[in-house]
């Protein structure tokens, strides 16, 4: 079995990963910020080392040449042949996200540093997304930190190294016109449930009032729905835990993310009950 911990930190600028490496760093990992790509070797040969065979890293790196990407996929695999337990986690956040975050601390956004051609935040999120495509197809969990302050953001780490034992199941609600949930390893649309927007007493309330969450569950739909997809959650949890997952992200998506999404993931945090699986909630758009 692996003896090495290796979290491997990539993820688009501004996302939050330099903030989740000092949480790492926190929770007692050893961690590396930054390392340049043609180390990448070296390191390898540090982390197969007796010494090293019992700790923990966290290792960020940041990518600002598409060809270079081979490189980090090389390093990953050779990782994962020299039985050393390796994870990849990929930060995102929703463009908008991004420009307000470096409108707000005023920072160039560093791909502006290295490519005098591009003049735009935007443009550089663009090209910066474009680097990093096939790095993110390869990682074993994508975060969004669209709605995260840095304190989420910890918590979310802290959250993570506690699933090492058990799988952890993050049941997120949120509404389609504020965006697609980036992370979520399953998606659930409720919008063919009824909406309590369009009831005056309920509509400036959300999913975790009783009144509100009473209407939305007591349609037949929306029962059979819990069932059903009850079902499936215990269904597959088997499946994942045999191959090894240990973090699983089920989004729940209405049109807002206010009502009948909130509504639906305080419902199935209450009824599933999964031996070795704990259960969390968060509700992205619920304040919007």
């Amino acid at each position: 079995m692996p003896n090495t911990n290796l979290i491997i930190l990539l993820g688009v600028s501004g996302s939050g990963k330099s903030t989740a490496l000092k949480a790492f760093d926190d929770c007692g990992y050893e961690c590396v910020d930054n390392i340049p790509i043609d180390l990448l070797d070296g390191f390898s040969t540090f982390l197969l080392d007796t010494q090293n065979k019992s700790k923990n890293f966290a290792l960020l790196l940041d990518l600002k040449v598409k060809e270079r990407d081979q490189k980090i996929i090389d390093f990953i695999d050779n990782l994962k042949s020299k039985e050393i337990n390796t994870e990849v986690l990929f930060f995102d956040s929703q463009d908008e996200v991004l420009i307000r975050r470096y409108r707000e601390t005023r920072r160039p956004h560093p791909a502006i540093e290295y490519n005098k051609e591009i003049n735009t935040i935007s443009e550089a999120i663009y090209k910066e997304r474009k680097v990093y495509y096939n790095l993110k197809e390869i990682a074993d969990s994508i975060i969004d930190t669209s709605s995260f302050s840095p304190h989420d953001l910890r918590k979310h780490v802290e959250d993570y190294l506690g699933s090492n034992k058990n799988l952890r199941i993050f049941i997120k609600s949120f509404g389609f016109k504020y965006g697609i949930l980036q992370d979520a390893d399953l998606i659930m649309d409720v919008r063919f449930l009824p909406n309590p927007y369009f009831i005056e007493e309920l509509s400036k309330l959300n999913g975790t009032n009783k009144d509100v969450s009473q209407y939305v569950l007591e349609s037949e739909d929306a029962k059979e729905f819990i069932d059903k997809f009850k079902d499936i959650i215990e269904f597959l949890i088997p499946k994942y835990k045999k191959e090894g997952k240990r973090y699983l992200t089920i989004g729940i998506a209405c049109t807002g993310g206010k009502h009948r999404s909130v509504a639906i993931s305080e419902k199935l945090k209450s009824i599933l009950d999964i031996k070795e699986v704990d259960i969390l909630v968060q509700h992205r758009d619920i304040k919007k």
